[in-house]
């Protein structure tokens, strides 16, 4: 699950370790979360290294058998596309888009050869409301579930579902901007 320290992610982690999954999880921040289910990473997801370090880690650690992939991390900054700096714009696309394109594919190999998996995305209303100051996010969650939609034509025939969730409002850090 990406996107672990607070919000959605966190509330999704504290679900699965309830019902006594194992759980690896990343953020940016450090964990609060202590259980011995629970393997944190604190990692940028803007960053593909760090990505791909954390995937090979995860890899060893479960012998590539991976049953589910929640993509969840997320970043929103109000600002007008005008006004928006190149680096916002890029760490946006990036975190929201880019990590859940490259985290899919490197994933969906292990989910391939075991014929099982289900990856979760959660996208976000904003991506049809065309709400002004969210051009960035609004855009990299429309893209999220362009990307969904096809590469779920292109694992189903593994065995490997993929779903998205349009997230309306849920009251969170992030949905404070919105």
């Amino acid at each position: 699950i990406t996107g672990t320290s607070s919000g959605i992610g966190l509330k999704l982690v504290q679900k699965f370790l309830k019902a006594e999954n194992k759980v690896w999880g990343c953020s940016r921040r450090i964990s609060e979360i202590n259980d011995q289910n629970y393997f944190h990473t604190q990692l940028d997801l803007s960053d593909s290294n760090q990505i791909e370090e954390w995937i090979n880690k995860v890899e060893k650690e479960t012998q590539k058998k991976i049953d589910v992939f929640i993509s969840n991390a997320s970043i929103f900054q109000r600002k007008l596309n005008s006004l928006d700096s190149h680096n916002s714009i890029i760490k946006t696309v990036n975190i929201n888009l880019i990590s859940s394109m490259l985290l899919t594919s490197m994933i969906s190999k292990f989910m391939i050869q075991n014929k099982n998996g289900l990856i979760i995305f959660f996208s976000s209303v904003a991506s049809v409301i065309n709400e002004i100051g969210s051009t960035a996010y609004a855009s990299s969650k429309s893209g999220l579930e362009t990307f969904s939609q096809i590469v779920k034509k292109e694992l189903e025939k593994f065995s490997v579902k993929v779903a998205t969730f349009r997230i309306l409002y849920i009251p969170t850090g992030l949905s404070e901007e919105l």
